[in-house]
This record gives structure tokens, C-alpha cells and sequence, in this order.
């Protein structure tokens, strides 16, 4: 396991955690928009 253990990766996923975990905050955890589109609209 750790071989194939990629650091990169990690941080990667660590942005993404904290990009979510902010958005979330701004903006509840969930959106009232069905569509994709909408949604996309509404993050904007």
C-alpha cells in the first residue's frame, strides 16, 4: 500500500476537500435547482 500511495494525489483531494467544505458554508448542502444547468447557474 504504501508503493502505490501518491502524495500528489493526497494534496490534490485536500484542495477539493476544502473547496467543497467552503461551498457549503456559502451556500447550504444543497441546492433547490433540479437541473444541472440551474445549479451551475445558482454556484456561479
Amino acid at each position: 500500500m504504501k508503493r502505490s500511495y501518491s502524495e500528489l494525489l493526497y494534496n490534490q483531494r485536500n484542495k477539493d476537500e476544502t473547496t467543497m467544505s467552503v461551498i457549503k458554508r456559502l451556500f447550504g448542502e444543497h441546492l433547490m435547482p433540479r437541473k444541472t444547468r440551474t445549479q451551475n447557474r445558482e454556484l456561479s
